[in-house]
């Protein structure tokens, strides 16, 4: 079967390298077309990216080697993300990659803060994570393989170039027999079916395939420009429709976190990596004067749609405020992977490919929505419309039964744990009307102990890691002694 690539950049590096090291040669070939103008596969916020820990697994399961892809892209480690400039509740707060607290006879801790909260104590969950802590510090280390450790109870992504981590795929590729075509895409050619059967090049060749990925970014050259693949507007909740990436260098240090704040109508996130730092300014035109490159929050109705897959922006665009544009693009090619035809005849295997990608998409654009929906700005015309919009009925639903018992129903394709959403939507001040009757069966004395016991073991370990400059230096000596 010959597989067909359409995309020279990150997303369509990424493709070549997993499916090149994964599929069993000579049955399979792979072969990468250039689309011939500058990358835009994650979409116009493509400088540097922050990424949530599961882009780790992808790694493993790619063959890429961490501590080489650091060196090769002054990548820096990350343990969350600072917000400022959102909540009423918390001016500033940090979302940790990792545990808060820990829960006291099966009691969750959230719920035992409520407790706490309703007898008047202050609680503030970035007090009992490591990794808040750490960060607050300016420390890292990977987590200890001791699960008795409080500091095996953190977790931590990367912060990546982007141009820099491509070139690490693109040549991982190479080394695995892609065949890289020189000259640039020119159009689609049909087969009698409507199916794709090959990719014209402005050489006048044209490369014959089975199976073809669409990673054109968001004009979506195959899938939508030819296969009419349908678009999903979420414009109604993700207004933002401007974005302005930069880079630039720093002698500073990297912080182990990027830094997210609100504007006037949008935001700007800041991250860094070994030295400098990518920015982008994410705005909405009809609120202001906006700079940079136009874009639409949706996603494709169909990222299967006959022989072709769409992946990366050309499959969804999606605002990086939760830090999972490359997390998104690595399950998507999972996903194929697990599906992968093994002849055009796959309309069993689209079907699912596009209910599961659907969900998780639909889910994290919920995810998305959240700070808008609660954002704390007053005053401002931008903040005040989206913070009294109707939002999807599914992330409605789960506000609510937070707000009332402090739960968090997960559904299918939810990309974050109940920690993670638990964390956020405390951090935008959702405060649970009622605690779990559990606690009312444990002593405040006894709570506010084990509160106490938990902070001073977090506040005592996290102060044994070194400043991640010095873990990073380290890193490099080790790597250049070897």
């Amino acid at each position: 079967m010959k597989l067909v690539i359409l995309g020279e950049g990150l997303a369509g590096w990424a493709a070549a390298a997993m499916f090149a090291g994964t599929l069993p040669k000579p049955r399979y070939s792979v072969s990468l077309v250039p689309v011939g103008r500058s990358d835009d596969s994650l979409g116009p916020f493509g400088a540097a990216e922050a990424t949530l820990p599961s882009i780790r697994e992808f790694h493993i399961r790619l063959g890429l080697d961490e501590e080489g892809l650091i060196r090769r892209s002054n990548a820096a480690y990350a343990l969350g993300a600072a917000f400022s400039g959102w909540s009423s509740a918390e001016p500033t707060f940090f979302l940790p990659f990792g545990d808060i607290g820990a829960a006291l006879e099966t009691v969750p801790f959230h719920q035992l803060a409520g407790r706490l909260r309703a007898a008047g104590d202050e609680i503030r969950f970035g007090n009992f994570s490591v990794a808040t802590i750490a960060a607050q510090m300016g420390r890292f280390a990977r987590p200890s393989d001791d699960p008795s450790s409080v500091l095996s109870t953190y977790s931590y992504g990367l912060h990546l170039p982007l141009d820099l981590y491509a070139l690490a795929l693109r040549d991982l590729a190479l080394e695995r027999g892609v065949r890289s075509l020189e000259s640039p895409f020119v159009a689609a050619e049909l087969g009698e079916q409507g199916d794709l059967a090959g990719l014209r090049l402005a050489s006048g060749e044209t490369v014959a395939g089975d199976f073809f990925v669409d990673a054109s970014g968001p004009s979506a050259l195959l899938s939508e420009g030819a296969l009419a693949s349908g678009f999903e507007s979420w414009r109604a909740w993700l207004p933002c429709d401007r974005a302005e990436a930069s880079r630039s260098a720093t002698p500073v240090p990297p912080a182990p976190y990027s830094h997210i704040e609100a504007g006037a109508a949008g935001w700007r996130r800041i991250v860094p990596y070994q030295g400098g730092l990518g920015e982008l300014l994410v705005s909405c035109s009809g609120a202001a004067d906006s700079p940079g490159i136009a874009f639409e929050a949706g996603r494709r109705k169909r990222p299967w749609i006959r022989n072709c897959v769409a992946i990366g922006a050309a499959a969804a665009t999606v605002e990086p405020l939760g830090s999972t544009s490359l997390d998104l693009l690595h399950k998507a090619l999972a996903r194929l992977l697990r599906l992968f035809p093994a002849s055009r005849d796959a309309a069993a295997e689209a079907i699912e490919y596009n209910r599961s990608t659907s969900e998780e998409l639909d889910r994290l654009r919920d995810r998305l929505i959240l700070p808008y929906k609660l954002n704390g700005r007053r005053g401002e015309p931008f903040w005040d419309q989206v913070r009294y919009m109707a939002v999807p009925d599914p992330l409605a639903r789960k506000i609510a039964l937070y707000r009332s018992r402090g739960r968090v129903p997960l559904l299918d394709g939810d990309m974050f744990e109940e920690a993670e959403w638990i964390a956020a939507l405390d951090a935008f001040g959702v405060r649970p009307r009622r605690y779990d009757a559990r606690a009312d069966a444990i002593p405040l004395d006894r709570i506010r102990t084990h509160f106490g016991s938990i902070r001073s073991i977090m506040l005592d370990s996290a102060a044994t890691l070194p400043s991640h400059s010095d873990y990073l230096a380290r890193r490099a000596a080790r790597e250049n002694a070897a």
